[in-house]
């Protein structure tokens, strides 16, 4: 993002966390399009993101407010949104309590350093993630919790969960192949984007020391 661009988003949330008014319509020009994005790529649905947003821009007086000067207006942005979005994808789908933690590794902390386009893609590699995981046993899921957030041995695993190390390094490798088969079949690529996740860390989780 334009440097130029990224601070005229700050100016507009320091604007409104003010109080003034005269910042929403420059602040809609400069990032509605991408929440609108993010909204319909997660919901799938364009009555369901155009609630959505409407929902967002009602609240930009408290979302405003909780912005920091020394942040990234604009990835602060997309994270509350895509907040938001997670949130009513469940309700709406599931109609249970949401937001699974280990879905969101996308890094809004370094997002200025990004396009657009590349946040873009980030985000759908993020969605076939989370429809990925939903295949998974609870059990399953908490092993990958394990693995790649916690950095778990098998063995640390095995006494967490009561069970055997075969039977969790099975359920992991199940797991993981559930994982990859989903992303290869949602974004086409048997590589780099698939292979990041579901094999590019094959180290955790196999020490038994």
């Amino acid at each position: 993002m334009e440097k130029q661009k990224k601070s005229a988003i700050n100016d507009c949330l320091l604007g409104i966390k003010r109080g003034d008014k005269s910042y929403l319509d420059r602040l809609y020009d400069l990032i509605g399009a991408t929440t609108r994005h993010i909204a319909l790529k997660y919901l799938r649905d364009d009555e369901q993101a155009k609630e959505l947003e409407q929902d967002f821009w009602a609240d930009i007086f408290r979302i405003a407010d909780g912005y920091n000067f020394i942040q990234n207006g604009f990835s602060y942005l997309c994270k509350v949104i895509e907040r938001m979005a997670i949130n009513r994808y469940y309700r709406v789908r599931h109609e249970q309590r949401c937001i699974v933690d280990y879905l969101s590794y996308v890094d809004y902390g370094v997002v200025g350093n990004f396009s657009e386009e590349l946040l873009i893609e980030e985000i759908d590699t993020q969605i076939a993630v989370n429809k990925a995981m939903e295949l998974l046993t609870d059990l399953q899921k908490s092993i990958i919790q394990m693995v790649y957030f916690e950095e778990k041995t098998v063995r640390e695993m095995a006494k967490i969960l009561g069970m055997t190390k075969s039977t969790v390094g099975r359920q992991r490798k199940e797991a993981m192949q559930i994982v990859k088969q989903s992303l290869e079949q949602q974004l086409h690529l048997e590589d780099t984007s698939v292979h990041a996740f579901a094999g590019g860390r094959e180290d955790y989780g196999r020490q038994t020391v």
